[in-house]
């Protein structure tokens, strides 16, 4: 079994106990920025800016009418890449827990691991969750919506290289290097275009029975076991 952290904030801990999942707009992270903070928030949360190197690139316009080409003379420019619609997109996010690297030699989580997602976790309560469970909800869940809702999951790219896929969708899975440390796996939904006031948020219940949570604090307690 794979297991993920969820990290979430008081004012949603019932819902966690009850086994439900938060997932809010991306834009919240772009645009909506209090009560966030440095470690939630991201500027470039679903795009990439790629800038010029004005010795190396040339850029040129195209005239109207004519079809000429003319250099532009230029001190600074880049190009912006960015998800359509990032209000129709919903995510939740989780940290990566690593059975083979992220416990120490006693069996508990590593000083190392704790350190590194201090930031993304600041102080916040958490729960365990197993990830083909939290995998099969979101499946279920988009079996009921309307059939044009996607699903997409994995672990976030850390990279500061340009982007160059074409599929846009990866902005949504593409982070700075600077957040390499919150290890993150990302569970996203897209609605579909067209969407008549779309819901601020989306919960999804993984879980029939109660979910154990547990104060920051107990997270240097939590013990490898043979089921993790």
């Amino acid at each position: 079994m794979k297991y993920l952290i969820k990290f979430f904030d008081e004012q949603y801990k019932n819902e966690v106990v009850e086994g439900y999942i938060h997932f809010s707009p991306l834009n919240k992270f772009t645009c909506e920025l209090e009560g966030l903070t440095e470690a939630q928030a991201d500027s470039l949360e679903g795009k990439s800016i790629e800038s010029f190197d004005r010795e190396k690139e040339v850029l040129l316009m195209r005239i109207h009418g004519t079809g000429k080409q003319v250099k532009i003379d230029y001190q600074s420019a880049s190009v912006t890449k960015k998800l359509s619609n990032p209000e129709l997109c919903y995510i939740s996010s989780f940290v990566i827990l690593n059975y083979d690297t992220d416990f120490d030699e006693d069996g508990h989580i590593s000083s190392e691991f704790i350190e590194d997602v201090s930031d993304i976790a600041n102080g916040r309560p958490f729960a365990l969750i197993e990830l083909t469970s939290l995998e099969r909800s979101v499946k279920n869940f988009l079996l009921e919506q309307d059939k044009n809702y996607k699903g997409y999951g994995g672990p976030i790219k850390y990279t500061d290289e340009p982007f160059r896929d074409e599929d846009y969708v990866s902005l949504i899975f593409r982070k700075r290097l600077k957040y390499k440390g919150q290890r993150e796996y990302r569970i996203a939904i897209l609605k579909p275009t067209g969407t008549s006031f779309p819901p601020t948020a989306i919960d999804i219940k993984i879980m029939d029975q109660p979910v154990q949570v547990f104060d920051y604090d107990s997270l240097k307690s939590i013990k490898k076991i043979s089921e993790l």
